[in-house]
């Protein structure tokens, strides 16, 4: 619904392009992306923009994608730029079981008026190519979560009330979170450091 960008103007009209409405709430248009889908791309920017931040925060990155990208295809060094710095990533994917329904119904239409039963074989064979290759397409989007320490979310639809949980969920993620790291003395040269971590705590049984 819209390029790379750091406008956050954009972004909300972008988010709020693709959020169908409930009973009494606001409805916006549904429309085609009228942008390439760099997704892969506009994470590593992200990720390297957090990288210049002057304040040293406890991030996570939650990205809004129809999984399908219109540039490189390179969910490996995004995964790798993440994990470099820490950042897990958890993937909202959209429109994806309207995909499924889409497919499904097309599956089961009878065949069009004067269509042979050869061609109506090879338009379902060719429906079936791109379906696969769309889901190989979203099954590496929702990848970088599990890749990264995130988790994906596949909404049957990206509705307010679906948004709401999923940002609730990330505001639970974000105040459960635990950051261990090292000060390292003056001018030390960084190094990796092995570390082993262990909790230990009592569980209590509910009354």
């Amino acid at each position: 619904m819209c390029g790379p960008t750091s406008d956050p103007l954009v972004l909300r009209r972008a988010f709020q392009s693709v959020v169908k409405k409930l009973p009494g709430e606001e409805a916006f248009d549904l429309h085609k992306p009228h942008e390439e889908s760099l997704i892969y791309e506009a994470i590593i920017e992200t990720l390297r923009d957090c990288a210049r931040h002057p304040r040293p925060v406890a991030r996570l990155m939650l990205v809004v994608s129809d999984g399908l990208p219109g540039g490189e295809l390179n969910p490996a060094q995004a995964a790798s730029t993440a994990q470099q710095m820490g950042i897990p990533i958890y993937p909202l994917l959209v429109g994806h079981q309207a995909r499924i329904a889409q497919f499904n119904m097309r599956m089961e239409a009878p065949p069009r008026p004067g269509e042979t039963p050869k061609d109506a074989a090879a338009h379902a064979r060719y429906a079936q190519t791109v379906f696969e290759h769309e889901e190989a397409q979203a099954g590496l989007f929702v990848g970088l979560g599990v890749a990264t320490g995130g988790r994906a979310f596949d909404p049957p639809e990206l509705n307010p009330s679906a948004a709401r949980d999923v940002i609730g969920f990330l505001a639970g993620e974000v105040r459960t979170e635990y950051i261990i790291g090292f000060s390292p003395e003056p001018g030390a040269t960084p190094s990796p450091h092995k570390i082993e971590i262990r909790l230990l705590g009592a569980i209590v049984a509910p009354k």
